[in-house]
């Protein structure tokens, strides 16, 4: 009995491995060399939160765009990527809230100056820039405010990430 459970793996086995290797000669899903560059806000939350902030102080926020692709070295040219204000995103943001949170409102107009372009230098991968923003006597105390900063535009032949395309920048004041 044992010699023909050895005669069965003897012939099972080598079967068994021909097959799974057939699997090997399918052509790929996706065509990842036809992916084009995609550029993105590369942080890990949608959001920078300031909180407790005073009036008659200067919020700084990182803004720092990149793109994906692993060989900067390779890039001969600068790549300038358009940054704007979505204004229609707060009520997007608070539609989003609980009944019980507090509502978001947009920076008070004067209170910043958001670079229209940030450039990623030829041979780099990313870029970053310091944001600031004056709290001042528009922001009211215990208010909730907020600034949904988009990529606007790119090159062509590069992509505005779907994920990573848009970062809010939140400042709640203390009461």
């Amino acid at each position: 009995m044992k010699s023909i459970h050895k005669i069965i793996l003897a012939f099972a086995v080598p079967a068994l491995m021909l097959c799974a290797t057939s699997c090997l000669k399918d052509e790929p899903l996706i065509d990842w060399s036809q992916l084009g560059v995609v550029v993105e806000l590369p942080y890990t939350s949608h959001s920078q939160v300031k909180n407790n902030v005073a009036q008659g102080t200067v919020v700084t926020f990182e803004l720092m765009v990149n793109y994906t692709i692993d060989y900067a070295d390779k890039v001969t040219e600068d790549i300038p990527v358009g940054i704007a204000v979505d204004q229609d995103m707060v009520a997007e943001f608070n539609s989003g809230l609980a009944a019980s949170e507090q509502q978001c409102e947009i920076f008070p107009a004067g209170s910043y100056e958001l670079p229209s372009q940030l450039v990623i230098a030829a041979g780099t991968k990313k870029t970053a820039v310091d944001f600031n923003v004056t709290v001042n006597s528009s922001f009211e105390p215990g208010h909730r405010y907020l600034l949904p900063v988009v990529i606007s535009s790119v090159p062509d032949n590069y992509i505005i990430s779907g994920n990573f395309g848009h970062l809010y920048l939140e400042i709640n004041m203390a009461d």
